[in-house]
């Protein structure tokens, strides 16, 4: 394999976007981590939850890029239409991710409303669609936690 071959994205045997892909799902996995002992903690919890939730948001945007040029390595429950997680089969699997996925969205929104805020545009109508969409988000999360009360985080979350 020649040099260009190795660093091409759009080369389907290159290890580039594998190994950039690789990486991105490894810092999603230890800032899901983080974001468990933040929470266990408190340790300043919603401004560090949220700053993390921004991360994972950027995370995410550089995987779908590396799908666009690489589609041979995206998920296939991307694809699946109504489908939020993983190739995962598993219905237990499938609450785990569908969970975290909520909890996921949670920070970001709470990341946009800084940003709505930082724009001027942090208006009433604004703010009070956000909180009423956090509330569905937690009203489904604890419709989860009926079924699987071992993935509700920790009192005081």
């Amino acid at each position: 394999m020649s040099e260009e071959q190795l660093n091409s994205w759009d080369d389907p045997v290159s290890p580039l976007s594998h190994h950039l892909h690789a990486q991105l799902a490894g810092a999603a996995e230890l800032l899901d981590a983080a974001c468990q002992l933040i929470n266990d903690r408190d340790f300043d919890r919603s401004e560090n939850l949220r700053k993390i939730g921004e991360a994972l948001s950027r995370i995410f945007e550089i995987q779908h890029q590396i799908y666009e040029r690489r589609p041979d390595i995206k998920p296939s429950w991307l694809n699946a239409p109504g489908a939020s997680s993983g190739s995962l089969t598993d219905p237990s699997d499938r609450a785990l991710e569908a969970n975290n996925g909520l909890l996921t969205s949670i920070f970001i929104i709470d990341g946009v409303v800084s940003h709505l805020e930082q724009a001027g545009l942090g208006t009433a109508e604004n703010l009070g669609r956000i909180t009423a969409a956090k509330e569905e988000i937690r009203l489904i999360c604890e419709t989860i936690y009926e079924s699987r009360p071992d993935l509700k985080p920790s009192a005081g979350a």
